[in-house]
């Protein structure tokens, strides 16, 4: 139940952080770094924080399916977060090499994301860890 619990959280932090960039408020980053990133990419920010909240919700809605026994949502659930250790993989690359600094919003989504497939278990965190060094080795290579 926590699982479900962290990615509702996950899905409120984004919408506060769509609500924030639809209104033109500052937005939830504590740093200049959603800034400079924002600066740097030809998606909109907007639109990612909508995927974002997509992807929370997705998850928010498997593993609360599954905890009535069917073990197929879960399972589901563990592809997405695998999945989103792969983009983050790529994110944290861009604001490395790229960006030249970490946006703090960035990294507390990434820490979301690590904390989800922690909980999923050692065998979840051992594919999450293979995934996202293998993406960031590509992405250096």
């Amino acid at each position: 139940m926590i699982r479900a619990i962290i990615a509702l959280l996950a899905s409120v932090f984004t919408a506060t952080q769509i609500y924030f960039l639809y209104t033109g408020d500052k937005s939830l980053c504590f740093n200049n770094g959603c800034d400079i990133v924002d600066a740097m990419t030809i998606f909109s920010p907007l639109l990612f924080n909508i995927v974002g909240f997509i992807y929370f919700q997705a998850i928010f809605w498997f593993l609360l399916w599954g905890r009535n026994g069917s073990e197929n949502w879960h399972k589901l659930a563990g592809l997405l977060l695998l999945a989103g250790l792969g983009a983050e993989a790529v994110f944290i690359f861009f604001q490395y090499s790229i960006a030249g600094v970490f946006c703090s919003y960035c990294m507390i989504i990434f820490a979301l994301v690590v904390l989800l497939n922690l909980f999923c278990g050692l065998k979840q965190m051992v594919r999450g860890v293979v995934l996202f060094s293998a993406v960031i080795i590509a992405c250096f290579s």
